[in-house]
């Protein structure tokens, strides 16, 4: 007579099946976690025609101040094939002024074409 007995295994006697079960537990929480914050942020900033509407003083300005800020680029910057100065070594910021941009002294090489100063 053959004696089998039956083995129950419990999760303390296989950490490897241990391991497994707390790693999927873990992932399970962490994305219904995720989800959760997902769909709270979502509803907190209500969106209206696409735009987003945010809190006044959520980022420490209103709505009102972030808009007042707004930056643009000027219609002259914008022009087709316009040079902002057309004076060659000319700064672009100052081109009414005269001297030049950058009135260092350069050796001869290949890079700046031989560009001597004569004085």
């Amino acid at each position: 007579m053959i004696r089998n007995p039956i083995q129950i295994k419990t999760f303390s006697s296989d950490p490897q099946l241990l391991l497994i079960l707390f790693a999927t537990l873990s992932t399970i929480t962490v994305m219904e976690s995720l989800l959760f914050n997902a769909r709270w942020v979502l509803d907190y900033l209500h969106t209206n025609r696409g735009k987003v509407l945010i809190r006044a003083g959520s980022f420490g300005t209103s709505p009102r101040k972030l808009v007042q800020k707004a930056r643009y680029i000027s219609y002259d910057a914008l022009k087709k094939n316009s040079i902002p100065c057309s004076q060659r070594g000319q700064s672009y910021y100052n081109c009414e002024k005269q001297g030049e941009a950058n009135p260092y002294k350069r050796g001869c090489s290949v890079i700046t074409h031989c560009a001597r100063f004569t004085d």
